[in-house]
């Protein structure tokens, strides 16, 4: 850093990949240092275009990006080529949503290694569910089933209602008597514990998530929300498409305006022409855009 910072450049071009560049961004705006996002599907377009080739060179690269300022951003500025800033409180909810993500897809992962060992260990189990309600999860309140399972019966304030147990261990007594499984495992033991932290984990992800959607600056967004009766992941994928708004209305004419809202939010339609067949395909793109179309249908 302190290299890049000694040949005082007056704009740092990279490309955005995720947590790694993220280090870089923070560290050269901390320095005063304008950043630059060039789109990587561009890039690695014209990088094909130009060369004839998919293979990647970090020097043909840097090379691209640089032409690629001059050309599309100093003589003649192109939208397409560059990932537009955002605020910080856009960008951390971004963040938030996208953890939340990750926590998911980890948790159902053990979860059905662990659904697939209770099948012969506790088979009455074998599709245990348990539900959860976006926007009002609690780290110290664990799936019962789960935290049972592992032992786990205490958590902050949050406790296995008395009843609760008492029904599971019932219920697993009579199992086990009756040759209905093998009983429940260590490793299993150890999967429902993970199970139980993975929501845990989620659960102060999401609470951080929604100290940024309370933010005032976005009472006007859920004013509109709240007559569609979106939930807050909902919310949170649409503040990071559209905030801020203003950019829609420097799009002329309306109709410009509508379909370049859609694309933000994953539904934008691209047509494709072949001989005598005409038809629309809808193309989501990049990650937030799939994110934002999956969550809202």
């Amino acid at each position: 850093m302190q290299f890049l910072v000694s040949l005082e450049p007056s704009v740092v071009i990279l490309e955005p990949t995720r947590t790694y560049s993220r280090f870089w961004i923070d560290c050269l705006h901390r320095e005063g240092i304008p950043v630059l996002k060039v789109d990587q599907t561009m890039i690695k377009d014209t990088r094909k275009s130009y060369g004839g080739t998919s293979n990647k060179s970090d020097p043909y690269d840097a090379l691209l990006m640089v032409a690629t300022y001059f050309q599309h951003y100093q003589i003649a500025y192109d939208r397409r080529y560059w990932v537009r800033e955002r605020p910080p409180e856009v960008a951390k909810i971004e963040q938030c949503l996208r953890d939340i993500g990750s926590f998911n897809k980890r948790r159902t992962q053990v979860i059905n290694q662990a659904k697939s060992r209770l099948v012969y260990e506790f088979p009455a189990k074998a599709k245990v569910r348990a539900l959860k309600e976006s926007g009002k999860l609690d780290p110290d309140k664990l799936p019962a089933w789960w935290a049972w399972a592992c032992g786990w019966t205490e958590q902050g304030t949050w406790r296995i209602p008395k009843a609760t147990k008492t029904k599971f261990d019932n219920e697993y007594a009579k199992a086990i008597a009756a040759g209905e499984g093998t009983g429940i495992s260590e490793v299993t033991a150890r999967l429902a514990q993970q199970i139980c932290m993975w929501h845990q984990s989620e659960a102060m992800v999401e609470q951080e998530l929604l100290s940024y959607l309370n933010l005032p600056e976005f009472d006007c967004y859920h004013r509109v929300f709240d007559k569609f009766g979106f939930g807050c992941r909902e919310r949170g994928w649409l503040l990071t498409r559209c905030v801020p708004f203003d950019e829609m209305f420097k799009c002329l004419p309306k109709s410009k305006a509508m379909r370049r809202f859609r694309q933000l939010c994953g539904l934008g339609a691209t047509q494709v022409q072949s001989g005598q067949y005409i038809y629309n395909l809808v193309i989501t793109g990049k990650l937030g855009k799939i994110y934002t179309n999956s969550h809202l249908f």
